[in-house]
């Protein structure tokens, strides 16, 4: 997605959905599974964050935290047990793979 922005007009990082919103929500869930994680689980949450930042996908906050938080299952071998949507689940895909492809 391309987009125009002008610095003057964006708001702080911190008030960007996935900082404020998300980030919280899956760190409550990943201390309940595993609270060595919730480090890991910052950077990886922020990383995009930062990448994305303004960018407003068409999902809820709901959405994207059962997709992070069934994400993080998944990297630890655990079973999915989030439902998540494969539509938020592909665009965290699709984030991964440009954030690889750029750091190269």
């Amino acid at each position: 997605m391309k987009m125009t922005v002008k610095p003057s007009e964006l708001t702080s990082l911190e008030d960007y959905f996935i900082a404020r919103d998300v980030l919280p929500k899956v760190l409550d869930e990943v201390e309940q599974f595993n609270p060595s994680f919730t480090e890991a689980t910052t950077e990886l949450i922020m990383g995009h964050a930062i990448y994305m930042y303004p960018v407003q996908p068409d999902f809820t906050s709901d959405a994207v935290v059962k997709a992070y938080s069934e994400r993080i299952e998944e990297m630890l071998g655990m079973e999915p047990s989030y439902e998540a949507d494969p539509n938020v689940k592909r665009w965290l895909s699709e984030i991964e793979n440009d954030i690889a492809k750029n750091s190269l």
